[in-house]
């Protein structure tokens, strides 16, 4: 039975349609494939944290932009799939000590804001029973930031998802799950 020129249409619409879907596929392969997650103890063993991924560690000397004390910031980074990245970053800072909570977590919004060029929410939370702001900022290039900042006495922590994906919508079960399995010794 000879193919019609209506099916010849068809086939060739569904031909197209299978070449795009698989292109498709195969450029968003690593977006698509679940994460390996895995739970992660800080090298200074004071808490537990689940990543999407194997995480590298470094650490950082800094200086305070306010009175130029010295500090150590320690982080923790992996990145599970092309512009996107989980990290822990942790720090003491002996300036930071004796700053209300309030404006501690003030000067993280205005940051995040600066630093990300973006549009700036925020939701104040109890995270493990101590203070902790939720800061996300989305810039016009649909960078996505979730940073969740907690303070546990003169310890800063900040949980941080940066999807540069330029796709403005966040993985929010992913983002739920890293910060839910923070936990501290």
């Amino acid at each position: 039975m000879p193919i019609t020129r209506i099916g010849r249409v068809a086939l060739a619409g569904l031909v197209v349609i299978v070449a795009v879907v698989s292109a498709w596929t195969a450029w968003n392969w690593k977006l698509l494939r679940p994460y390996h997650w895995q739970q992660v103890e800080s090298p200074d063993a004071t808490f537990n944290v689940s990543f999407p991924g194997s995480p590298k560690a470094s650490t950082q000397n800094e200086t305070d932009a306010i009175d130029g004390h010295q500090f150590v910031s320690n982080r923790l980074t992996a990145s599970p799939a092309p512009r996107i990245g989980y990290a822990v970053s942790w720090w003491e800072n002996p300036e930071q000590k004796d700053k209300p909570t309030g404006e501690l977590f003030a000067h993280f919004r205005d940051c995040d804001g600066a630093v990300f060029k973006g549009k700036v929410a925020t939701k104040e939370l109890t995270v493990l029973g101590y203070p902790a702001i939720d800061i996300v900022t989305v810039n016009v290039e649909g960078t996505v930031v979730h940073n969740r900042v907690i303070r546990v006495g003169s310890r800063i922590y900040s949980l941080l998802v940066i999807d540069g994906t330029g796709r403005f919508a966040a993985d929010k079960k992913n983002i739920s799950k890293f910060f839910g399995s923070f936990s501290l010794h």
